[in-house]
């Protein structure tokens, strides 16, 4: 196990260098922790049979094991919780019952396996069963998502390097005025700004949003005004005011400052857990630099980094497809009565 640990770390962080924008390196980090534990486990074990440290090691694995196969309802009931505690501070709305839906889910397919488990329906426990297979490599999928976005959103948070142009995403507007959460991200853009500022680089502070359908101004108008509230230069904030989407964001602003005569590196500000899949997206539109993100509200989080995975998978839905249809394969053949 630590032979496999070492490979698998050794790999991303070589994967990592060369391009950390990809979902994969997130697959080499979750596999090389996950074989590290599994390893610090082994050794557990070993302690175990000590006979000063037996005891003591034996209820700490049986904890562990306990915790691992309760975790399905532990996630599910949190999700609810969380769901009901975003219903008080946000309101009801799609992003609120996004949690509660995987929640009450998680729950209703571990409650509908123990009940045919019991009852002795051993042909619905054995489907139910099947749909595990699919189940967890979500499941992988999305722990992968949630360790490696998090590390993303560190790294570069803190080691992102120069940059020529520093990019704020657009978000919803409250009349002409940005929401809080917008203001965040510009706050978070102008602090990476400043930071090229200080070091001598007049690097331009670029507003990217257009004006909705029920939006009175343009997103990058109202984003200008709130960064110029904030101290910046008026004369180093530029507009790209036509874009309506994470994607029109990056490829009409990237076109705008070609225009200017600027292809080198940017940095692209959101939330931090939108950072990661903003990155991926400028991988894809062939921007070159990273992308940060500021610290959002905790409750918030996990209906928002669940959301962020589904559009993850929906952006690589051809090769999710194909391995949710091989791994449906084994439960079908059971249904369709082929053994």
């Amino acid at each position: 196990m630590l032979t496999v640990a070492l490979v698998c770390l050794a790999v991303f962080v070589v994967w990592f260098v060369i391009e950390p924008r990809s979902v994969w390196p997130g697959f080499l980090l979750t596999f090389g922790l996950v074989a590290l534990a599994a390893w610090l486990v082994q050794m557990l074990d070993v302690a175990s049979r000590i006979p000063v440290l037996g005891l003591p090691v034996s209820l700490a694995l049986a904890a562990l094991g306990l915790v691992l196969l309760v975790s399905p309802v532990i996630v599910g009931v949190f999700l609810l919780a969380n769901c009901w505690l975003m219903w008080r501070r946000e309101g009801p709305s799609s992003a609120t019952m996004l949690s509660g839906l995987v929640g009450a889910g998680t729950l209703a397919y571990v409650g509908s396996f123990v009940v045919a488990s019991a009852l002795g329906r051993e042909e619905m426990a054995a489907i139910l069963a099947g749909l595990g297979l699919p189940l967890l490599a979500v499941a992988v999928g999305f722990v992968a998502f949630v360790v490696y976005s998090n590390f993303y959103a560190w790294w570069f948070g803190r080691h992102g390097g120069r940059v020529d142009a520093v990019v704020v995403l657009g978000g919803a507007l409250r009349g002409a005025k940005v929401s809080p959460l917008l203001g965040r991200r510009i706050e978070r853009g102008l602090q990476v700004a400043r930071r090229e500022w200080d070091a001598g680089r007049e690097v331009p502070l670029v507003m990217s949003g257009g004006q909705g359908a029920d939006e009175v101004v343009a997103e990058a108008v109202a984003m200008a005004e709130y960064a110029i509230e904030l101290g910046a230069p008026s004369e180093r904030i530029w507009l790209e005011d036509r874009s309506t989407t994470t994607r029109e964001n990056l490829e009409l602003t990237a076109q705008l400052l070609r225009d200017k005569g600027i292809d080198g590196p940017i940095a692209v500000a959101t939330n931090d857990y939108h950072a990661f899949r903003a990155a991926t997206m400028m991988r894809r539109a062939g921007v070159p630099g990273y992308a940060v993100g500021y610290l959002t509200a905790r409750y918030y989080w996990p209906a928002a980094t669940i959301r962020e995975y589904l559009a993850v998978l929906r952006d690589h839905r051809v090769f999710v497809a194909c391995v949710l249809a091989m791994l449906l394969v084994p439960i079908a053949a059971r249904v369709l009565g082929l053994y």
